[in-house]
């Protein structure tokens, strides 16, 4: 669905899934950005620690924007 809607858009862009351990999560969320990814959507149980990371006080994430969309 979201590879659809990018290639209608004409956005040189593709949805991915990564499979991550809790003990992988900050360093993957690093090389996400590293790698120029726009953002990724997070699945449970790594809400609450994302939020955390993402240095949030309270609440939890369900997505991420590593940069403006273009």
């Amino acid at each position: 669905m979201h590879n659809a809607a990018f290639a209608a858009l004409a956005l040189d862009w593709e949805y991915v899934a990564w499979e991550v351990e809790s003990h992988e999560l900050e360093a993957v969320l690093a090389r996400l950005a590293g790698l120029g990814y726009a953002g990724a959507n997070v699945t449970a149980p790594y809400k609450l620690d994302v939020a955390r990371l993402a240095g949030a006080r309270e609440g939890s994430v369900n997505t991420l924007l590593f940069e403006p969309l273009r």
